[in-house]
């Protein structure tokens, strides 16, 4: 039996809380406003990248460094990898 999938949101929201010391994750919360650097950025990057099964390149989170953001880009990587196994097979 498989594990249960975590929402992507839920994973975010969990990574951002931990790289911030946050209580709480607004989805239009912008990492660097609320207290993020660039080293923090490539860490959250580097969890969600490890939990969810995709890379995140640090220059496409800078064009929109929110929770709705990142999971966008996520599902978009996401998306992208399955058409291409799909193509590759």
């Amino acid at each position: 039996m498989d594990a249960p999938r975590i929402p992507i949101e839920d994973v975010i929201a969990a990574a951002w809380r931990d790289a911030l010391g946050l209580d709480a994750v607004p989805a239009d919360s912008d990492f660097f406003d609320s207290g993020g650097h660039s080293v923090s950025a490539i860490r959250l990057l580097d969890r969600v990248g490890g939990t969810c099964g995709v890379a995140v390149p640090l220059r496409v989170f800078l064009q929109d460094p929110t929770p709705a953001g990142l999971a966008s880009a996520v599902k978009l990587a996401a998306a992208a990898a399955r058409q291409g196994a799909a193509a590759a097979s």
